[in-house]
């Protein structure tokens, strides 16, 4: 597929902010907004569609990352809210402290590898 430096750029930081987002321990350090996504900040639009030529929306058809892996993110962050959420704590009970589980890893690996599967072999 062939893309735009400006759109390598972007999906290259789009790759290192999901690198760091495996690397975190408490699910305050995920962050899956589209305003820490550089994609979403250059192809999202205020009329709630994005660009047809958004790498991601170029792979699955769909708009605002449906049908990618980022949506089995979400899932997956909101499952470890709740079970944190279930958990007593002794001293603490901020979700700034919830840890990130391996369905929430998994997905986030998931993420990244779907992320970089969009790169191209040569880039322009």
């Amino acid at each position: 597929m062939k893309m735009s430096k400006r759109t390598y750029k972007a999906l290259v930081a789009s790759i290192v902010h999901w690198e760091d987002n495996c690397q975190q321990d408490f699910i305050s350090g995920v962050d899956i907004r589209g305003s820490a996504c550089a994609l979403c900040l250059l192809y999202y639009s205020r009329s709630l569609y994005c660009s047809p030529t958004c790498p991601v929306k170029r792979a699955t058809k769909k708009n605002l990352c449906e049908k990618s892996p980022w949506e089995y993110v979400r899932r997956m962050r909101e499952r470890c809210i709740k079970y944190n959420e279930d958990i007593p704590y002794t001293r603490v009970d901020v979700k700034d402290f919830y840890r990130v589980d391996n369905g929430l890893r998994n997905a986030m690996k998931k993420e990244l590898a779907f992320l970089k599967s969009l790169l191209p072999e040569h880039p322009s």
